[in-house]
Formats: structure tokens, C-alpha cells, sequence
């Protein structure tokens, strides 16, 4: 006994275009939905029968594993893959791509038995379509966009792209992405880098294969010490500030040394740059703050803009917001808490969050990268920041719970000190002037847009 999901989604594009984006690298990581957490993926092939991949799930305390293998493939019109290891007692999935009416019908077919079927279907076989559902809902939504902005840079050369960062929150979505768009990056690693496919480099040390920055096009700078995940001690402070001044002089240094190393360089920054500014709306005109986290992310652009020294280069700063994925950072952290009804405010409520979904991440960089005028700051938050009190309700809401408790400002600057001050109980309402004035279109304005597709 099998049950059987299907799920259509017609795109502007040939059924060819819709073929060769799948056989791509980055794809299958696109595709995963960001609240399933996995590691150790492995891609042998591309779409081809007998292309293989594997993966480690983590559903519960025991990781889970994943191996599929494609039985079927027609050019342009579709391929199979079955699972032959992982939860199911059998999984097909079946992608078939239409031409239909000037563009591409695309369908995905899956049949599959849950383990101890019969008895599970009837327990367990309506969660499996909804999540199912939830799971391509999640997937079409980024194929659709990503689809069309490959297309959109057609003519475009593709670029390759030195990536520091590379498995953290952000730079664990940007790589698949840039590989999803045609683009080659060049991972920075720590330890030894195999081949030319990686740079290593040891920001400690001051060392980096800098000879391998040639033939680079732009370099993301993204590494750098976690400032919210412990109370800053002196060390912490220390290795905070270490990391991203250290850290970016080299990068900076090392890129700017070749006449045929990168021409564009993207170096992260926060929207801490402002510091505490309440309910004063603020665009990268606007002035430094006086906190801390402000003092670290003005000498951090100040030593991007000081060792950057290539001619002619482009150097943009990158002021990030609260990056929302349900894997990892803030909202992560939040969704267990707010699940279990016990999410609220912190301290008043009043200051201004200004946040970002992961998505508008992947197209801001996307947009500048296209876009030669932009250069300086530029504010990586949605048009609508929203103060605490407004994020917990949306958030509570988005999970169907309510909203209702408070954490005290005096129990988070005890349990916190200094952080839990900043980080938590101070705000800023930093607008996307740059994007908006330059034409960016947002994938997700509001909070609600944003948590909707990813929760």
C-alpha cells in the first residue's frame, strides 16, 4: 500500500532551462527546506540514471540516513530518484517537466510507504502529507525565483567568487546559492585546503594563500567571532574585535595584492553600527553609535576600507539586520520557546528590531553584485523593521500560539551583562535606503511574508 503526493507549479521558462537548473551544483541544498537539519551531503552525478546522493538527517537524537539513487532520466523532460536507505519503507520521487503554453509545467509525483504500513497510514499518513506539502510549498517557491534570476543574468558572465564565512548561518546559504546561479566559488577553510577549489587561510596566524585569490572576480568576506552567543568577558570582547579587524585586513590585503585578483569586495558589517537609536529611523547616512557593538563595526569597515587598496576596486560594506532561518542565529534559538507557548517580549518591548529573511539576504547580494554603482555601506534589513513587542506577537502568531510573557530587563542584564543589554533590550530601525533607491524588489517585506515561507 503506497500513498501518493503530487504538486504543480508552472514557470516562465522552457522545460530545458527547467532541466539544466536542476542538474546544477547548489541545487539539492536550495531545495532542502532550512527547518531540516542534515549534514555530510554528497552528490555523485547530476541527473543522469545512477547519479547518487547522500545525506545525514537529524530527526530527533539519532541522525538518519539518506540515500537515493536516480533510476530514470529523460532529457528535458524529467528524472526519477528512489530511495534505497532513509526513513521510509520506499520513497520515489518522480520530477517531470511540460512545455505548456510558452512555459514549463512542473510536476513532482511521489509515492511512498511509511514503515509498518498499513497501521501507519491511518496514523500517520495525513502528518506525511502535510508536511510533504509544507516541504514543496518551501521548495516551489524557491525554484520559482531562483529560476528566473539565473535567467535574468543570462547574458552575464558568470563569476568566480572567494567566500569566507563559508559554513556559517549566512555563508551556509550563500554558497549553494551562488553555485545555484552558475557561479564558482572558492571556499576560505581553515586547516589545509586540498585543491584550488579552496583557499585556506588562518586569521590567527595572519596567513592565507593569497596566490590563490587569482582569477577571483570578488571576495565575501562573512567570518568573524559570534557576539550573542555568551557574555562578553574581556576575552570574549577581545576575540570579537580580533576576529573581524585581524581577519578583514588580511582578506583585504592578500585580494588587493593581484592585478588579476578580485575587483569587488563585499565585507560584512551590522546594523550594530548605529547603535541604540530607539524609535529614530536610520539610513547609512546616519552616524555611528557609541555602544560597543557600534565601536566594533566602525573600526571593522575602517579596516576593510584601509586594506583594501586595489585600483579601480569596488569595496561594499555590508550592515546585515537579524538574519531570520529557522537554522540558525535568532529565530532558531526563539522557534523551540514560542512552539511551546512560552514566548513574549524582552524588557519594554519598544526597541526596533531590524531583520532580514535569509532570501532578501541571497538577493541583496545578488543585486549588488549586478548593480557596479553600488559601493559604501549598504543596509542588508527589510523596509518594515518591528519593535520586540510587534516581533514576538507576529512570531507567536506565525506558530499559532500566543503571546503573553515578559522577560524583565534586570533578569537579562543579570543573566547577560553587557550583551544581553545590547543585543537584546537595544534596537534600531535601519532602513534599505541603498536597495530601495537602487531598485531592489524584496522577496519578503514584511515579518509575516517572511516567516510565513519558513515556518
Amino acid at each position: 500500500m503506497h500513498r501518493r503526493f503530487i504538486r504543480q507549479l508552472r514557470l516562465h521558462c522552457s522545460a530545458r532551462d527547467v532541466f539544466d537548473w536542476h542538474g546544477g551544483d547548489g541545487v539539492v541544498q536550495r531545495l532542502t527546506p532550512p527547518w531540516v537539519a542534515y549534514r555530510d551531503l554528497r552528490r555523485r552525478g547530476g541527473l543522469e540514471e545512477g547519479a547518487t546522493t547522500s545525506l545525514t538527517l537529524k530527526l530527533g537524537p539519532l541522525p538518519i540516513h539518506w540515500h537515493s539513487v536516480h533510476t530514470a532520466c529523460s532529457r528535458d523532460r524529467g528524472f526519477t530518484d528512489t530511495m534505497v536507505r532513509g526513513p521510509f519503507a520506499s520513497f520515489e520521487h518522480a520530477h517531470r517537466f511540460d512545455e505548456d503554453d510558452g512555459g514549463c509545467l512542473l510536476t513532482d509525483t511521489i509515492e511512498y510507504r511509511l514503515p509498518l504500513a498499513p497501521l501507519s497510514h491511518a496514523v500517520a499518513g495525513s502528518f506525511a502529507d502535510k508536511e510533504l506539502e509544507r516541504m514543496f510549498r518551501y521548495r516551489h517557491a524557491v525554484t520559482a525565483r531562483d529560476i528566473a534570476s539565473r535567467l535574468a543574468a543570462a547574458g552575464e558572465p558568470r563569476l568566480t567568487i572567494a567566500v569566507s564565512g563559508a559554513c556559517g548561518i549566512i555563508g551556509s546559504a550563500l554558497v549553494p546559492w551562488l553555485r545555484s546561479q552558475g557561479h564558482r566559488v572558492k571556499p576560505l577553510v581553515r586547516g589545509k585546503a586540498p585543491g584550488d577549489h579552496e583557499i585556506a587561510w588562518d586569521p590567527v596566524a595572519g596567513t592565507v594563500e593569497h596566490e590563490k585569490f587569482k582569477g577571483c572576480d570578488v571576495l565575501i568576506h562573512l567570518a568573524g567571532e559570534n557576539i550573542g552567543n555568551a557574555r562578553w568577558t574581556p576575552a570574549k570582547r577581545e576575540r570579537i574585535m580580533k576576529s573581524r579587524l585581524d581577519g578583514t585586513a588580511l582578506l583585504a590585503r592578500a585580494a588587493s595584492r593581484h592585478k588579476d585578483g578580485p575587483r569587488v569586495f563585499l565585507s560584512a558589517s551590522a546594523v550594530g553600527f548605529y547603535g541604540d537609536r530607539c524609535d529614530e529611523a536610520v539610513t547609512e547616512a546616519a552616524s555611528c553609535g557609541g555602544s560597543f557593538v557600534s565601536e566594533v563595526c566602525r573600526r571593522w569597515e575602517e579596516a576593510a576600507a584601509a586594506n583594501w587598496t586595489r585600483p579601480g576596486g569596488r569595496l561594499v560594506t555590508l550592515r546585515i539586520g537579524v538574519v531570520l532561518t529557522p537554522a540558525g542565529g535568532a529565530l532558531a534559538r526563539l522557534l523551540p520557546v514560542f512552539k511551546a507557548g512560552l514566548g513574549g517580549t524582552f524588557g519594554s518591548g519598544k526597541q526596533y528590531m531590524s531583520w532580514v529573511s535569509m532570501e532578501d539576504v541571497l538577493g541583496a547580494v545578488g543585486h549588488i553584485l549586478r548593480t557596479p554603482a553600488l559601493e559604501g555601506p549598504v543596509n542588508l534589513t527589510a523596509p518594515y523593521p518591528v519593535t520586540n513587542r510587534d516581533f514576538a506577537r507576529i512570531l507567536a502568531s506565525s506558530v499559532n500560539r500566543c503571546s503573553f510573557t515578559t522577560l524583565p530587563a534586570a533578569v537579562i542584564t543579570g543573566a547577560f551583562g553587557e550583551m544581553g543589554r545590547e543585543v537584546l533590550l537595544e534596537g534600531v530601525k535601519a532602513l534599505p535606503g541603498v536597495l530601495e533607491q537602487s531598485g531592489y524588489g524584496f522577496v519578503h517585506p514584511t515579518l509575516a511574508d517572511a516567516l510565513s515561507e519558513v515556518l
